[in-house]
């Protein structure tokens, strides 16, 4: 859904097809950063449609739940991302720690709430 210059939603589109989506986070050049749990992912999708694998298991995704983007100076590009180390979907090592991953993306992204 495109967000207007006001920061209200425009109509609904689709965005990504046969993606197990969990989470997103939009970053400021309307691409979606996309958790997916049961894959143990965190994919980008541009504006275009294009889907890059951004981290995987061995960067700590294993159960990759939500998402969000820094907020305190200096972290704007940094994307944080929840896992629950595969509880309910184990990876080929079994059950992991949950863990709170940072990654950096490269971009600045939007906040939770508007004024956050």
């Amino acid at each position: 859904m495109p967000i207007r210059p006001d920061g209200s939603a425009g109509g609904i589109e689709i965005a990504a097809t046969r993606l197990c989506a969990d989470d997103f986070a939009i970053g400021m050049s309307g691409s979606l950063y996309v958790t997916t749990h049961p894959e143990h992912t965190l994919v980008r999708l541009d504006p275009s449609g294009a889907r890059t694998t951004l981290a995987g298991p061995e960067q700590g995704m294993v159960g990759s739940t939500a998402c969000a983007f820094g907020r305190a100076p200096g972290d704007e590009n940094a994307l944080y991302v929840t896992t629950d180390g595969g509880f309910l979907i184990p990876h080929e090592g079994g059950i992991q720690d949950a863990k709170l991953v940072r990654l950096e993306v490269g971009e600045p992204g939007w906040p939770l709430l508007q004024g956050a």
